[in-house]
């Protein structure tokens, strides 16, 4: 049976099965770091959104 599909035995195709296993394991963990690091960049901009916020210069106000 396994031969219809090209598979020359169980081993070969287990092997197959095993490295289409990895990669989908691996594309999982790349997405889980790539969302990650999205969220990280995005606190990272608004931190210093804040700090070019609180390190302008004061304007003082007229008196009078």
């Amino acid at each position: 049976m396994l031969e219809m599909w090209g598979w020359a035995s169980y081993a070969d195709f287990e092997r197959a099965i095993i490295g289409l296993s990895f990669k989908i394991e691996v594309k999982g963990l790349h997405d889980h770091v790539d969302a990650r690091y999205k969220a990280l960049d995005k606190r990272l901009a608004a931190l210093e959104a804040q700090k070019s916020v609180d390190s302008s210069p004061a304007v003082d106000a007229p008196s009078g």
